[in-house]
């Protein structure tokens, strides 16, 4: 009787692995890629266009760019480069 569990068991478990190893390669990415891509399109009257239009929170970004004042030294030389900072570029 013991022997006959386990045998089922084991068949029963490989079957369910077998399942999910062809469901894993053929079926969820592609039905995961398509409900993703359902979600976030901006079409008309869609929540995902509200949220692009109007995020929840205020977005406050904020860029830095730094001048290299002696490129030619640098690149040629390996000197230390100079530097000058230019910004903050603010995006609200």
């Amino acid at each position: 009787m013991h022997e006959t569990h386990s045998a089922w068991t084991v068949a029963s478990g490989l079957l369910l692995v077998g399942i999910g190893v062809l469901a894993h390669y053929y079926g969820v990415p592609e039905l995961v890629r398509e409900l993703v891509s359902e979600k976030v399109a901006l079409k008309k009257d869609s929540d995902a266009l509200g949220r692009f239009r109007k995020t929840p929170q205020p977005l406050h970004f904020m860029v830095y760019l730094f001048h290299v004042e002696n490129p030619e030294e640098v690149s040629g030389q390996g000197a230390r480069p100079v530097l000058t900072e230019k910004g903050p570029y603010v995006y609200e």
